[in-house]
């Protein structure tokens, strides 16, 4: 997978979804305060519209939207489990963000949805939960 595509952060010192939004955001537009701000902004509105939680402690936050130049995917490993991530959202130890451009290639396009393929896979998301370097995935 290209490694600019997909990019893995372990040990995040993230403690709710603020924290988590805000790391996304920043990581997304490091420079960029405004920017940032209307990444978090979609992520929430996002969540707004149905649950994020696609298995037990793993939270796929996702945007498609026109502050999304290139297409993002960060693999978040907490240091510590997100005790509550919202009123119905709990216990997380892996948050999946992706954030889409809606101007992608094609090529991206298929390397997104072969990954999102493989996260019905008990034994992938495991992996995540656990891997060092991006090349084991």
């Amino acid at each position: 997978m290209d490694d600019n595509l997909i990019q893995l952060f372990s040990e995040v010192e993230v403690t709710n979804r603020s924290e988590a939004y805000e790391f996304i955001s920043n990581k997304f537009y490091p420079n960029g305060n405004e920017k940032a701000l209307l990444i978090r902004q979609a992520l929430y509105k996002r969540e707004d519209t149905g649950n994020i939680q696609i298995d037990e402690g793993v939270v796929l936050p996702h945007i498609e939207d026109e502050i999304v130049d290139q297409t993002f995917v960060a693999i978040i490993q907490p240091k510590k489990v997100i005790q509550r991530w919202s009123s119905e959202i709990a216990n997380i130890d892996l948050i999946i963000a992706v954030l889409l451009s809606p101007n992608e290639s094609n090529e991206e396009k298929k390397q997104i949805a072969r990954f999102m393929r493989q996260l019905a896979d008990e034994d992938f998301i495991k992996r995540l939960k656990t891997i060092k370097k991006i090349k084991d995935i």
